[in-house]
């Protein structure tokens, strides 16, 4: 019987993952989607001659996939509730990128949005409870029910 070590030799791999197969190219030393240069060396791990490298799977949008490319798009992906919210922090973060020339604020103010976006798609209503929560607990300093400690989880947890 052969070893876990046998099997996953078997397969190619990248820093201990399995490349998917419909990545791998005819040429032993690309992978579909990369700009990977041959090297000469035999690979004492994968068995390959050459590198071995992975491209990034991109399955395309999906109904919790969706590619949320845009500010616009972001923005209509959100509750109406937090609307205004992402207006204020996009304004904010493109007068910050006009003061400073950088787009750095802008970018990460996206990316948080663009999360957010994404929860709001997979569960409105899931986000919605999620909200009003977190405005409950603000408003009355009362945690929810049912909420445990920091402390007392972590002993649960055996950590």
């Amino acid at each position: 019987m052969a070893s876990d070590d046998d099997r996953r030799v078997s397969q190619p791999q990248v820093s201990g993952h399995v490349i998917a197969p419909s990545l791998i190219t005819e040429h032993p030393n690309k992978v579909k989607g990369t700009r990977a240069q041959p090297m000469s060396t035999t690979s004492s791990r994968t068995g390959y001659r050459g590198g071995v490298t992975a491209a990034a799977a991109n399955h395309g949008p999906g109904p919790y996939r969706e590619r949320l490319d845009s500010p616009r798009d972001i923005r209509a992906a959100l509750l109406p509730e937090e609307v205004g919210e992402f207006d204020e922090a996009y304004q904010r973060a493109l007068r910050l990128a006009a003061e400073t020339l950088s787009l750095e604020a802008l970018h990460s103010m996206l990316a948080n949005w663009r999360r957010i976006a994404r929860m709001t798609l997979v569960n409105p209503a899931g986000h919605r409870r999620m909200l009003e929560q977190a405005q409950r607990t603000m408003e009355t300093g009362q945690p929810p029910e049912g909420a445990v400690e920091w402390n007392q989880l972590r002993a649960e947890l055996g950590i």
